[in-house]
């Protein structure tokens, strides 16, 4: 009686001493080799979250950063947080931020999306184009923010260290000011 198989023959499982080709391995290996890249940037940032995890059960302060040896501190690094006036309020706002910020993005994303499917081909690669110009002039103005901020700006911050100014310089701070104000 002949066993009828639905699998195609180069599919099938080997046969007990028969010899396995090359190319059935490669197609084994193919998915973990495609994952390799994923796992080893996995495993770069796994070691500082373990570092900062045992490093929050430690009393950890000016003198343990010259050498002093560490203590340990338990849990008590977490009451601390865990009581801490402001720390009910911070975990609130940052909830609803994040809520916020998921759903309008699904939001509009989907809007975008509908509105694609009904437009013309044309009008969709105006629109595509003038929306990658525009997160572009976006991402540069956070940048040019960010680099010359008074607080936290490199360029600043390099004038300061260099002896240019004896202080700090607002160089936005000024114009925005001056944008919104009623003058």
């Amino acid at each position: 009686m002949a066993v009828v198989s639905s699998v195609r023959p180069e599919l099938r499982e080997s046969e007990p001493g028969r010899r396995t080709s090359g190319k059935r391995v490669g197609r084994r290996l193919t998915p973990y080799l495609l994952l390799a890249p994923a796992l080893l940037v996995m495993l770069a940032f796994c070691y500082p979250i373990i570092f900062l995890v045992s490093f929050s059960f430690q009393h950890y302060g000016l003198d343990e950063f010259s050498g002093a040896p560490v203590k340990f501190a338990g849990l008590d690094n977490y009451r601390a947080v865990f009581k801490h006036p402001e720390f009910v309020s911070a975990t609130v706002r940052t909830v609803v931020l994040a809520v916020a910020i998921v759903s309008l993005t699904l939001v509009c994303g989907t809007i975008v999306a509908l509105v694609m499917q009904r437009i013309d081909r044309f009008t969709r690669t105006v629109l595509v184009t003038g929306l990658l110009v525009v997160v572009g002039y976006i991402w540069a103005s956070v940048w040019w923010f960010q680099y010359l901020n008074h607080s936290i700006g490199l360029a600043l911050t390099l004038v300061v260290e260099f002896g240019v100014t004896l202080g700090s310089v607002a160089v936005l701070g000024y114009a925005m000011r001056r944008f919104f104000s009623k003058r």
